[in-house]
């Protein structure tokens, strides 16, 4: 079984950084994916994200919203319920599998095994959590 982690608050100004040495397009492109995809995300000036790291080498982050967060997939026009840690798997696994796409796209071999490589330990997670057939059912529904 994967365990998650949360970080220490002291080690927030290192977790992006500590990703990817594209840690700004991660971030910016996390951001991008929650403002179209979770509803409310920034009506209220954003959300604070909370940190973890999985015990099989993975990471992600999840935004504190009021549960359960809602998603909606303009592309679908459907909704989707989900916790807060649920919410931030979906939103980590539709961007880190971007990043890889666009890593490869610029040839940035290093960049795309290291996206894929988060990829696939959050995917092992997600597939061990409670909510695993409504994250499946979104993220296959968003291709």
């Amino acid at each position: 079984m994967i365990t998650a982690a949360m970080i220490p608050k002291q080690e927030r100004l290192t977790f992006y950084p500590s990703t990817t040495k594209q840690f700004r397009f991660l971030k910016r492109t996390i951001h991008r994916f929650s403002e179209l995809y979770l509803k409310g995300y920034y009506r209220k000036g954003g959300r604070y994200w909370q940190f973890l790291t999985l015990s099989n080498g993975g990471r992600f982050a999840y935004p504190v919203m009021e549960a359960p967060v809602t998603f909606y997939d303009p592309n679908h026009d459907t909704w989707h319920a989900f916790s807060q840690e649920a919410a931030g798997i979906c939103i980590w696994l539709v961007t880190l599998r971007t990043c890889a796409t666009v890593a490869l796209e610029r040839d940035h071999f290093v960049e795309m095994d290291n996206f894929s490589h988060y990829h696939s330990r959050l995917m092992e997670y997600a597939n061990e959590h409670v909510e695993w057939d409504s994250i499946a059912h979104f993220i296959t529904s968003i291709h």
